[in-house]
């Protein structure tokens, strides 16, 4: 299977045309074991889904990760803290039970 151009999404080097992004998690991987913060912000096709792909991928053999994305979440689910923590819980728990209904 030839490497095709991904316009869409995160990219997996077997699989897409991409850059080496091994640098970035050379960086990014310290400050998580320092319990650091950080912040991935780019504009579109720079890689953010990639590189958070790959950290989830190189981070499981250490810790637990629990790849969450609010992206999809409505306003009202932000209205106040109680209503966000129900819906964060129940987000964590579909990423740990996968079948939980």
């Amino acid at each position: 299977m030839s490497k095709t151009f991904n316009i869409t999404g995160t990219c997996f080097p077997e699989k897409h045309y991409m850059v080496n992004i091994s640098d970035k998690l050379a960086q990014i991987i310290p400050m998580v074991d320092a319990g650091q913060y950080f912040c991935i912000n780019c504009a579109r096709q720079y890689g953010k889904s990639t590189t958070l792909h790959a950290l989830v991928s190189q981070l499981s053999d250490k810790y637990i990760v629990f790849p969450l994305s609010f992206q999809r979440m409505s306003t009202a689910k932000f209205k106040d803290e109680d209503t966000f923590c129900q819906t964060f819980v129940e987000r964590l728990r579909r990423t740990v039970e996968p079948d939980f209904s």
